[in-house]
């Protein structure tokens, strides 16, 4: 297999890891070479799935890949192949996030179960129980809260409340 062609299943699971939402929020938590790291993990896995996929059409149906690649205009050994890893990539990606990965505050609250930091744990907790909250900030200012939403990562680095109580502490 010539080596550029290994370029296609590493997109497929790149973008698997970043666009399906069962991934996507545990990835956001994480390093970028971890992603990096597992975008490769992935792409393996593609590229072994087209490989059997494309043993298993050979068995049943002898000749039609043949036939395909007949008329295919880029003649490069195993092209076909890497290009089966991308698309398998992204039927996974469109039937994972219509039909079963469809609820993101499930999938947000798995990824912070799983890697998420201590305050992150503690907003899951509040969120998940709906239990109030309450922040003290190094001015003596106090809020007691109900947490609106759980954070994401890549799209705020806020946390977003909904104050039932504002004050301050004193002694």
């Amino acid at each position: 297999m010539p080596w550029n062609l290994l370029i296609l299943p590493l997109v497929g699971g790149y973008v698997i890891l970043s666009q399906l939402n069962r991934f996507k929020f545990r990835q956001q938590r994480l390093d970028r070479q971890r992603l990096i790291f597992d975008s490769i993990i992935v792409g393996i896995i593609l590229l072994g799935s087209a490989i059997i996929i494309r043993y298993l059409v050979t068995l049943l149906l002898p000749g039609q890949i043949d036939l395909l690649y007949s008329h295919f205009p880029i003649k490069t050994p195993y092209i076909g192949t890497a290009i089966s890893s991308l698309m398998i990539a992204i039927i996974t990606l469109i039937i994972g996030n219509g039909l079963i990965y469809r609820d993101k505050k499930k999938q947000i609250q798995r990824a912070i179960k799983s890697v998420g930091n201590e305050l992150e744990l503690l907003l899951r907790s509040s969120f998940k129980d709906q239990k109030l909250l309450e922040f003290t900030l190094d001015t003596g200012k106090v809020y007691v809260v109900w947490v609106k939403e759980l954070p994401i990562p890549l799209v705020s680095n806020y946390i977003r409340v909904i104050p039932v109580f504002s004050g301050y502490r004193d002694d």
